[in-house]
């Protein structure tokens, strides 16, 4: 009876695999559409950081990555679920994590590939193995060798991959938390889950040794050299984590964007008498601030108040360069004869 069990799960995961690979475009296109709606959903909600104001483009849309990767990141740890599975029962059933779960990784890349570039030469050989490893799961069916299960040192792989893209979620909150004490527990989860990111070196490895065993040569060349660019932009990633000096970044990013900040309130709150306060210029006004990253409409609202509320006590004598009546407004003039704008930076 569980061998019969067995064999129908098997059976079962080998045609989803078989319909996987009959239907891949579409499933690759329904991949690419979900991850279009999350990285716009994910950017929309990083815009309501005080920090992201104040970065780059490029590195707003990496955030978006980030947290991306982050949400899929649960799909791969499935696979440790899949090892014990298999391993409790003896039913392999890892084409159905392979295929539709781990295919989140292909698609992944083929998303930031199209729309992150032009891309730097170690991240685009980076996908450059990727495609040609999912390729030789999907087109060229080397992968694993024919007649083969699929090796459980992928299935570990691939589920450590989730942990990586995890422990990434580090890059997001060193740039757009304003607590610097979160940005060093996170550094720290980082380290305690870099064993993880380690041991798939030798697990690249291994793969590649053991279908050149199996005499697949294509499933053998494809991961050595996907390990090459796997090690490599590893290097670079732990470095950077390591070298990464917190207080520093801090103290010249987050710290010094709430100072400006503060600066920018005392200078408005000084020239309040001097700003329009119409509904046509408190609406300028309040775009002035959000492009500072302040609540400009809150600020409109107080400093109106804090106007009229002046204009309550005794008015002010008021005289230009042209000797004007008292009591009328000054005409400020610059050297270029043009009326000045109050600018918040």
């Amino acid at each position: 009876m569980a061998a019969s069990w067995c064999d129908d799960a098997h059976t079962a995961a080998f045609n989803a695999k078989a319909f996987f690979i009959d239907h891949r475009v579409i499933f690759i296109m329904g991949y690419c559409s979900v991850l279009n709606m999350l990285i716009e959903r994910f950017q929309r909600f990083l815009f309501g950081y005080e920090a992201v104001s104040h970065l780059a483009p490029e590195v707003n849309r990496q955030l978006a990555y980030r947290c991306g990767q982050l949400l899929i990141s649960p799909f791969l740890v499935l696979g440790y679920v899949i090892l014990i599975f298999n391993a409790a029962t003896g039913c392999d059933i890892s084409e159905l994590y392979v295929f539709y779960m781990a295919s989140w990784l292909c698609c992944f890349d083929i998303h930031e590939y199209i729309r992150c570039w032009p891309l730097s030469k170690p991240v685009l050989g980076h996908h450059i193995m990727a495609f040609a490893i999912g390729i030789c799961f999907t087109d060229l069916q080397v992968f694993p060798a024919p007649g083969k299960p699929i090796d459980q040192v992928t299935l570990v792989f691939l589920a450590n991959i989730g942990v990586c893209w995890a422990s990434d979620f580090f890059h997001v909150v060193y740039r757009i938390s304003d607590n610097i004490h979160v940005i060093k527990r996170a550094r720290k989860i980082y380290f305690c889950l870099l064993p993880f990111r380690l041991v798939n070196i030798p697990l690249l490895l291994a793969s590649a040794v053991r279908s050149g065993l199996d005499h697949n040569w294509v499933g053998m060349v494809f991961p050595a050299l996907m390990n090459i660019a796997y090690t490599y932009n590893t290097y670079n990633a732990i470095r950077f984590v390591c070298l990464f000096k917190i207080e520093q970044y801090f103290a010249t990013h987050q710290a010094q964007w709430r100072r400006d900040k503060e600066d920018s309130v005392e200078a408005v709150v000084t020239y309040a008498p001097t700003l329009d306060f119409s509904v046509s210029g408190s609406r300028a006004l309040s775009r002035s601030f959000s492009q500072a990253g302040l609540r400009g409409d809150v600020f409109v609202d107080v400093l109106a108040e804090q106007s009229w509320q002046n204009s309550q006590n005794t008015s002010p004598t008021w005289q230009d360069s042209d000797n004007t009546l008292p009591g009328s407004l000054p005409t400020w003039q610059d050297s270029d004869h043009t009326s000045p704008t109050v600018e918040v930076v």
